[in-house]
């Protein structure tokens, strides 16, 4: 289906073309493997028979009186234009190494993890099929059903390259072919949406920096088509909960602007629709009583956008809350919280349905109420949906999307909802509090990181308590867990996101400098290219490439650089140089390329001396914390750097657009 609209200067429409019966067709080369469906074998790969091709089919001259007029199709759709840049490819990959196998098959490493496309060379007798399988996992030659085949012409010669679906992993199995590959004849590349790059970072620490470049690296190869999936070869699904480990790093790291304006618009069309959860393509499911994805009207939301397929909870709906206003946060454009708002209403009005005595009740079928998933040793655990502390984490939930939805009004002026929305906030911040606080202790719930988490998160407390669950929170990380991370996805990015906010740098870097498990630093002890879906690797099942752990992306620019924005849209902003003993590094360096301009930090030690380098974009303002005690032990030749006081043992300096270096 395709429709081009014509404009003349004024704006007018001139004509439109579209596709009709007169469009001629033709059976393909390519045919699709798979069902498309979720699940191991879903979404399976091509096929290209050379012995179909037609040469000079696509040729304004060519001869098409053979071929068939097209069937009109009228689906029940109105069609847009796309608001988000095109898929591209990049990064172009060649392979390491090719081991020749006894039972004549070859296997290529192609040394990264990655999702696209291929490009390899085969030669064979005509009719001969070859078969392409891509794992992700060394000791598997398939994983996930993800293949391609690639049937020879009468030439005995061809090129086997991806058209219409794309692969995921590291190995490719070559099975059928008559010779040995070439390896300086095979290439790969990542297939992903063609947005650009806003940050640049590095630091002295190795660890660190290999988080940071893998966290970008599979954020990249999960972004194939204008929203981020889980991952790129099991399920390929937008999930909601998900968005929350990748949001910000994504925001503080690539210019997604139209990215996510556009997934935003995939929500709203989804909305009113039930989850689903099980085989699409068996009617006996979609017949079900609940999952089964009907169109209930509303302001119920799936899990996911833009299919409506996958389990989850509050917080994966909630994303339509809290995405526009991190949006808001980063770009400054009300526009974002406009076109949302009917959306977020109806949301926020739907979770209302399911609320007694100001406390959220559980909802929906098995998949209906996740709460944090998949947290260190969740799977043996068992992830349960049912408990007291998911009931208490999704309330905590509920009430950010509260306090979030009520900043949202109050920006573009909606006063009603934004009173009515902080005062259902507080009311149920009360219930939460009176029902889950052990006051002998400052905890809450379970007394799980993630409950610590989640209340601090959700500011639940009230405001005299919040440095002593704070306390709590770092105890948890520091004495209880050994300084390891104890949580998911959902609760993981509500964790980092609120040890980002209070600036405790210190329990980050405690978390993420571990080599041991669960850790980011075990996962590059274990040869990891990509980011895994679970703490454990080898769980069967389970993707070496996901979205759950990104949420350290953020902090990079951040924490690390200390690039934070201090009013929408970054013409405003701070720059807060982390205090050595929270982060044992000895330099790093970076930039941010803001909707406002181009911000550089850099700091390091010289001759014994602290030292900082900003620079302040044109037309914009900063406010640099550095730390000290007194704003008289730092200096800064250029005299544009105004004093302005000490905060929590920082000085303080204003500073106008232009370039500084501060030391002490």
């Amino acid at each position: 289906i395709a429709q081009s609209d014509i404009y003349d200067a004024k704006g007018k429409r001139m004509t439109r073309i579209t596709t009709d019966e007169s469009w001629k067709t033709h059976p393909s080369p390519n045919r699709l493997i798979g069902n498309w469906g979720f699940g191991v074998g879903g979404y399976g790969g091509e096929i290209w028979d050379a012995g179909k091709e037609i040469e000079g089919w696509n040729l304004a001259a060519f001869d098409d009186r053979g071929w068939q007029n097209a069937t009109v199709y009228t689906p029940a759709l109105k069609l847009s234009a796309q608001r988000v840049e095109t898929n591209a490819l990049f990064d172009e990959i060649h392979p390491v190494a090719i081991e020749s196998r006894p039972d004549g098959t070859y296997r290529v490493d192609m040394g990264v993890n990655f999702a696209g496309w291929t490009r390899i060379p085969v030669q064979g007798n005509p009719g001969d099929t070859v078969r392409f399988l891509f794992s992700e996992r060394e000791q598997d030659d398939m994983t996930f059903g993800l293949l391609n085949e690639y049937v020879i012409g009468a030439s005995g010669e061809g090129v086997f390259e991806n058209r219409f679906n794309y692969s995921s992993g590291r190995w490719i199995t070559i099975q059928g072919l008559k010779s040995a590959p070439r390896k300086e004849e095979i290439k790969g590349w990542m297939a992903r949406t063609d947005f650009a790059d806003a940050a640049q970072f590095e630091c002295s620490d190795s660890l660190q920096n290999w988080i940071y470049n893998t966290v970008n690296w599979t954020f990249e190869n999960l972004s194939l088509g204008g929203f981020i999936v889980d991952c790129p070869q099991r399920e390929r699904f937008g999930y909601g909960g998900d968005a929350h480990a990748t949001s910000e790093t994504g925001l503080l790291n690539y210019k997604l602007g139209a990215f996510y304006t556009k997934w935003m618009e995939d929500w709203r069309d989804v909305q009113g629709t039930e989850p689903m959860v099980g085989n699409m393509n068996d009617p006996a499911w979609a017949r079900k009583q609940e999952g089964s994805g009907r169109y209930l009207g509303g302001g119920v939301l799936p899990q996911t956008a833009p299919t409506y397929h996958g389990g989850g909870g509050p917080a994966w709906g909630g994303i339509v809350v809290t995405l526009p206003w991190i949006m808001y946060e980063y770009h400054g454009d009300t526009r974002v919280l406009e076109e949302n708002f009917e959306m977020i209403k109806g949301w926020l009005e739907f979770l209302d349905t399911h609320v007694e005595g100001d406390l959220l009740k559980r909802y929906g079928g098995r998949w209906d109420f996740l709460g944090d998933w998949l947290w260190p040793g969740a799977t043996a655990q068992g992830m349960n949906n049912y408990s007291d502390e998911t009931l208490f984490f999704n309330n905590c939930y509920r009430v950010y999307n509260l306090r979030t939805a009520s900043m949202i009004a109050a920006v573009i002026g909606e006063d009603v909802h934004a009173r009515k929305w902080q005062e259902q906030a507080e009311r149920s911040s009360r219930a939460i509090h009176e029902r889950y606080y052990h006051g002998d202790e400052h905890n809450y719930s379970d007394r799980s990181m993630r409950s610590l988490a989640a209340a601090l998160y959700g500011d639940v407390m009230p405001p005299q308590l919040r440095e002593k669950v704070m306390d709590r929170l770092a105890e948890e990380i520091l004495l209880h867990q050994n300084g390891h991370i104890d949580v998911g996805i959902t609760g993981g990015a509500m964790l980092f996101k609120v040890l980002r906010d209070e600036g405790r740098d210190d329990l980050i870097y405690s978390m993420t400098s571990k080599a041991t498990y669960p850790g980011w630093g075990l996962m590059r002890e274990s040869g990891a290219t990509t980011i895994w879906e679970m703490w454990e690797k080898d769980l069967p099942g389970h993707s070496l490439l996901h979205s759950s752990y990104l949420y350290p992306g953020a902090w990079y620019i951040d924490g690390v650089l200390g690039i934070r924005k201090s009013e929408p849209g970054f013409r405003v902003f701070d720059i807060r140089l982390p205090r050595t003993a929270d982060l044992p590094m000895e330099w790093a360096r970076g930039s941010f390329e803001s909707p406002a301009g181009l911000i550089e930090s850099r700091w390091g030690l010289e001759n014994g001396k602290r030292v900082l380098e900003v620079t302040v974009p044109p037309n914009c303002a900063a406010t640099v914390y550095f730390p000290v005690e007194d704003t008289e032990n730092v200096t800064e030749p250029s005299g544009h750097a105004q004093p302005k006081g000490t905060c929590d043992g920082y000085a303080l300096f204003d500073i106008p657009a232009g370039s500084y270096r501060f030391s002490n």
